[in-house]
């Protein structure tokens, strides 16, 4: 997953309750209004965010994916052991 842009970063904080990667984002922004820095430096900074951020949801989602496929066996193995009857 790639973000297009910074909005879909930011959704993304808020969604999974990424907290310190927000406080993160408004560090940079602070920096970048209250001190000269080179846009270059801003662009990079943004970008690691970003790809940091990618990182963090892709392993989320794995995790959500192995805690589903976990539940299926589970339930598999309950079914099988003490069958539909009630």
């Amino acid at each position: 997953m790639q973000y297009e842009n910074l909005s879909a970063a930011i959704q993304d904080c808020w969604l999974y309750e990424l907290h310190d990667e927000i406080v993160r984002f408004d560090s940079i922004i602070d920096s970048f209004m209250t001190t000269d820095v080179p846009k270059e430096k801003l662009r990079k900074e943004l970008s690691d965010w970003q790809f940091e951020i990618e990182n963090i949801v892709v392993d989320i989602l794995f995790d959500e994916e192995l805690e589903r496929e976990k539940q299926i066996e589970v339930s598999a193995i309950a079914e099988e052991l003490f069958g539909t009857e009630v």
